[in-house]
């Protein structure tokens, strides 16, 4: 499978990982973010500057583009945003549009998250383009982005997750699986859970990642209100704190800990564990 491959949202978890993996396939692959400045050390063919709301922009990311990876962060504006870039790829000639949703995308009766991304998927569905989902768990990376500093700092970190067990997910093996949709025939209009292999608590999580660091880590459970303050502390919008509140509650109750054999299905090798991604990050904590 030809031609060239934008990655929207390339400085987002996802979007980084799958610009090197591409990369290393030899792809012709354009990176796109709002911020030029971000995209530069990816080692992307092509870098350039996107504005989701502006239709002249999205047209010159989508120029001579064959398959689109759609990584669009957490926002209220997720599905009008997709909205705006599928009727852009359908007019710029786009064949393929490969979407980062969510795991609970499934039952959007049950989550916010789910129900804005299934909207999205729909959206997609709808415009007439070739589609495939990825609706991945909780990354594994989150723990990293999240906690390092308090880990590192006071040996533990705050989670209101706790004891609820979820099927956590490496972001390489999303990014394996999306290359290798976007680069092999047969993935179309397919939806792919994509979990890790096993679901563990975040107390295990907390274990694993003393074991990386050479001394004791702990979580330390929190409510799912106090997290929610914390969230708005930190002013994420209403409807955001609300649906990841949710999600909250979801990973607590044990609804998020499904493990699906997915990846190794579609890139040909184990989804990786948590004790081999915390092993990895060992240079983080000397």
């Amino acid at each position: 499978m030809g031609g060239r491959i934008l990655v929207a949202g390339a400085t987002g978890n996802t979007g980084r990982v799958l610009v090197r993996v591409l990369a290393k396939k030899g792809v012709a692959v354009r990176a796109a973010a709002r911020e030029r400045s971000h995209l530069l050390g990816l080692g992307a063919t092509e870098v350039v500057e996107v504005d989701y709301g502006d239709p002249q922009s999205l047209a010159r990311a989508l120029r001579g583009v064959d398959r689109v990876y759609l990584a669009i962060p957490l926002a209220v504006d997720l599905v009008a945003v997709t909205e705006q870039v599928a009727a852009a790829a359908v007019k710029s000639g786009v064949r393929h549009i490969v979407k980062l949703s969510v795991m609970g995308a499934d039952r959007p009766e049950e989550l916010g998250l789910g129900r804005w991304h299934r909207d999205a998927e729909q959206v997609i569905e709808n415009s007439g383009l070739v589609w495939t989902h990825l609706r991945p768990n909780s990354f594994m990376q989150n723990f990293i982005n999240d906690h390092l500093g308090s880990m590192k700092s006071l040996g533990l970190f705050h989670d209101p997750v706790g004891a609820g067990r979820v099927s956590y997910i490496d972001v390489e093996d999303i990014a394996a699986t999306a290359a290798m949709v976007l680069t092999e025939p047969g993935h179309e209009k397919r939806i792919y859970a994509l979990t890790g292999p096993e679901a563990v608590s975040s107390h295990q999580v907390a274990a694993a990642f003393g074991r990386a660091a050479g001394r004791e880590i702990r979580c330390v459970e929190v409510s799912v209100d106090a997290a929610r303050d914390a969230l708005f502390g930190f002013g994420v919008p209403v409807p955001v704190v609300n649906a990841v509140a949710e999600l909250y509650v979801a990973m607590r109750s044990g609804h998020m800990a499904t493990v699906t054999s997915t990846v190794p299905e579609v890139i040909g090798r184990s989804a990786r564990t948590l004790a081999q991604f915390t092993a990895d990050q060992k240079p983080l904590f000397r």
